[in-house]
């Protein structure tokens, strides 16, 4: 997961510019479209893309593991 953390984190900045939240294993970027999360633990990776920030973070609850 490391290699597609790293090539999907360089995407997602090229395509959404620099994250509104950033940290070691989690980006967040809000639009007026769309918001974005990447979380990163362990091998796995979870991306979500929702319509509003709040029905993101909604979702994201639902992944315990990352958190």
């Amino acid at each position: 997961s490391g290699e597609f953390w790293e090539a999907f984190t360089n995407y997602a900045e090229n395509r959404w510019g620099n994250a509104d939240q950033e940290s070691d294993t989690r980006l967040v970027w809000t639009m007026d479209a769309n918001s974005v999360l990447i979380s990163r633990q362990g091998n796995q990776v979870l991306w979500i893309v929702a319509p509003t920030a709040t029905l993101l973070e909604q979702l994201a609850n639902n992944f315990s593991t990352f958190k």
